[in-house]
């Protein structure tokens, strides 16, 4: 089954990112859907890992974009005028994410063979196309530099004591365990020095548990200045 695009389609895509500069007219001529798709909220179009053979022309409505199996995080939207299902087309793998419509959506289908031949009349379009999926890549850069800062700062904060500034016991639980494993296999000595200040409780006691943070601090300090890392 093959559909002509209505005025009102038309206008959509010709204004579209894909499409821009495109005659509408040679869209309209060439660029045959072979059916539609309406989803109501919340609705799958595609799932992550699911083969895909069809482009998606995005009408009206909102999807949304997840690459967690679970579809709980977005991580980009597509907007009226944009595609879907593009990437996996053009490498010929399954979808690399899921798809969910944000809200009621319509969605033209239509024949990859139509797009490539207009593609071929009209290099504006893979032109087009290269701008879209570059700002993609982008954004993946973006958002994965974003991740592993975000990672970084857990890890810090997840081994390091914030009054003092020491590795704390979950550090020292991990790396102390690789240093018997590295020492072993190295065939090298290994010592673990255990460090008490002397009265510390008489301190806490006597001036109260500010001043002993500040004595633990000033004691770190020290180390930390003294011993390699």
């Amino acid at each position: 089954k093959v559909m002509a695009l209505n005025d009102a389609e038309l206008d959509t895509l010709a204004s579209s990112r894909l499409f821009a500069g495109v005659d509408r007219e040679r869209l309209r001529a060439t660029l045959k859907p072979s059916g539609e798709i309406n989803l109501r909220t919340g609705a799958v179009l595609l799932e992550l890992g699911q083969r895909n053979a069809v482009i998606y022309l995005l009408v009206s409505g909102r999807l949304s974009v997840h690459l967690d199996d679970n579809a709980r995080i977005p991580v980009a939207y597509v907007l009226p005028g944009e595609c879907v299902g593009d990437i996996s087309i053009i490498d010929d793998e399954a979808a690399s994410a899921s798809v969910i419509a944000e809200e009621s959506s319509r969605l033209l289908m239509t024949n990859p063979a139509h797009l490539w031949e207009l593609m071929r009349d009209e290099p504006k379009i893979a032109l087009n196309m290269m701008h879209i999926l570059t700002d993609r890549i982008r954004r993946n850069n973006t958002a994965m530099l974003e991740s592993l800062k975000q990672q970084a700062q857990l890890r810090t904060v997840t081994t390091i004591d914030p009054m003092t500034g020491l590795h704390n016991r979950r550090w020292m639980n991990d790396v102390f365990v690789r240093q018997i494993d590295r020492c072993a296999r190295e065939q090298q000595p290994l010592a673990l020095a255990m460090i008490d200040v002397d009265h510390f409780k008489r301190v806490n006691d006597n001036y109260g548990h500010q001043v002993g943070d500040q004595v633990l601090v000033e004691v770190s300090r020290i180390m930390q200045h003294h011993f390699r890392p």
